[in-house]
């Protein structure tokens, strides 16, 4: 029978492993490469369709300020912004606060959404996260996550609370509890769930890795309220360089007794082992074959991204200290362009002459602005 795949569950695959990427290679502002934009797009009638395009900017100090998602508007286009998440950094890089923001298109102004708080011990591993929400100008709790360590600083407990409006006070909702190897790396993690006065186990995985401490195969069992029952196993395969290139999810099927074909992703790399594509397939057990569903292709460079060519124009370097380069993807010699300050002032505006121009931008005092050509607009940051 072949699987059907709602256009919901693919936005949320899509949105869920782009998440995971970002947060994995932007490492919290580590010293992973920066992605300067990642596509998404989804398997329609044979030919990869855009989604969304996520474009981030970085400050001086090369730490993620801003992340921006926009959606395309199918078949052609434009661009329209919808979601944004705006990052507060510590002097050592770490997140103090990100704040996530949706796009009211009826007054062309981001509205807050939800934010979250960092706390960090002193090797800069996160200790908690309370996450809030905005409503009727208070941000209001929702959630906390607490995690402990142990004296060799591996994480060996994640604990998972909601907030009691009633009660005013943390709840608990679930628990990770972490074992690990002697390196470090994680041998198993048992999931419970807190049933209001005790913890009563719900899921555990067991992980095994290569002679790369990467890990290969991971099998989750799920508790049935007596024994653990076989659930999924991913199996992780990488190059002789080490660097990740397929990662096969796979279904325990009681009834035949056989690991069943999932899911699979394929992961092409460039030289410093980061994605460069990663293409998602779900498996046809109809015609026993894999089927395309979502594709996701990262861009390191500062600069114009090849993939982000259907929009308007482009403006590198971002961030900038005296000039910007303005590429037009489809020149119009009555273009104008507008930098508008954060109240909303015009600090800048003009004419574009040429497919590319150079705009002096010096005088500006440092901050963040926005640049825009015909209600198509742009953050920028002078530094």
């Amino acid at each position: 029978m072949k699987s059907n795949i709602t256009s919901s569950q693919t936005r949320k695959n899509t949105y869920i492993l782009l998440l995971f990427w970002m947060l994995f290679l932007t490492g919290m502002n580590s010293t992973a490469q920066n992605i300067y934009s990642a596509l998404s797009e989804t398997w329609t009638n044979n030919a990869w369709q855009k989604e969304t395009q996520t474009l981030n900017t970085y400050d001086s100090n090369n730490y993620l300020i801003n992340s921006l998602i926009q959606s395309w508007t199918a078949p052609s286009g434009p661009w329209e912004n919808t979601v944004q998440m705006n990052y507060t950094n510590n002097s050592d890089g770490t997140v103090s606060q990100s704040v996530t923001q949706t796009w009211n298109a009826g007054s062309s102004t981001w509205e807050n959404a939800q934010r979250t708080l960092f706390t960090y011990n002193a090797a800069k591993k996160i200790l908690t996260e309370i996450s809030q929400f905005w409503n009727s100008g208070d941000w209001i709790n929702i959630s906390k996550v607490t995690n402990t360590y142990d004296g060799s600083g591996y994480r060996i407990n994640t604990l998972n609370q909601s907030w009691n409006f009633i009660t005013s006070d943390w709840r608990n909702e679930s628990q990770t509890i972490f074992t690990n190897n002697a390196n470090g790396s994680i041998n198993q993690s048992l999931t419970q769930n807190w049933n209001g006065s005790i913890w009563v186990n719900y899921r555990r995985t067991s992980y095994t890795y290569n002679a790369g401490d990467k890990v290969t195969i991971a099998v989750t069992e799920n508790w049935t309220g007596t024994n653990w029952l076989t659930g999924t196993m991913e199996t992780n395969t990488y190059d002789a360089s080490g660097y990740l290139i397929n990662s096969l999810s796979q279904s325990w099927s009681s009834f035949s007794g056989i690991w069943v074909n999932t899911s699979q992703s394929i992961y092409t790399n460039n030289a410093s082992g980061n994605p460069l594509q990663i293409v998602s397939q779900n498996w046809d057990s109809g015609t026993s074959s894999w089927v395309n569903d979502t594709r996701l292709t990262f861009d390191y460079t500062l600069g114009i991204s090849d993939f982000i060519k259907d929009s308007l124009f482009a403006v590198y370097p971002n961030p900038t200290t005296d000039v910007i380069n303005v590429k037009l993807i489809d020149f119009n010699s009555d273009a104008m362009y507008s930098i508008t300050d954060q109240t909303g002032r015009i600090v800048q505006k003009g004419q574009l002459n040429s497919e590319l121009t150079s705009l002096d931008i010096s005088a500006l005092a440092k901050g963040i602005y926005i640049f825009s050509i015909d209600k198509n607009n742009m953050k920028i940051i002078k530094n």
